[in-house]
């Protein structure tokens, strides 16, 4: 079990709609990447009109292919000081939306997805992706629990 500081349980169909935005990105369906976004919050509307929901569609686009790049190929070099610079950037660039969005239970995943990252980048590991790649592309929603 990896703990940072916090213990969560997350409703079903929360981890459903981080499944299925995952799997639509993945599957270049960009339409419903974005239904997904507007689903989880974080986009009004598909349209994405206006400065701030374009800014937030950039931002969550741009993090769905940073991670997405994990999965684009057999095994990830975390140790990849691109990828570092990357999410550093994407961070930054996520600071500056002051408009806060999405469901509840994202800030927690959030910490979770970014604690791991830290860790891995950290470690310099290397690690098979495929598999994940293989098992996310095929998990059926309703199993996330």
């Amino acid at each position: 079990m990896i703990d940072f500081g916090c213990v969560k349980t997350f409703p079903e169909n929360f981890l459903d709609g981080c499944l299925t935005l995952v799997q639509k990105f993945l599957s270049e369906n960009m339409n419903g990447f974005k239904e997904e976004l507007v689903k989880m919050e974080f986009l009004k509307n598909t349209q994405a009109d206006g400065v701030t929901e374009q800014a937030i569609l950039s931002l969550l686009t741009r993090f769905a292919e940073l991670l997405g790049e994990v999965y684009r190929q057999p095994f990830f070099d975390f140790s990849d000081s691109s990828f570092r610079e990357n999410l550093n950037s994407m961070l930054k660039q996520g600071m500056e939306i002051r408009e806060i969005r999405g469901s509840r239970h994202f800030v927690f995943f959030n910490r979770i997805v970014f604690g791991l990252l830290s860790m891995l980048m950290k470690l310099g590991a290397t690690i098979d992706t495929a598999r994940g790649y293989q098992a996310v592309m095929g998990w059926k929603i309703g199993k996330a629990s």
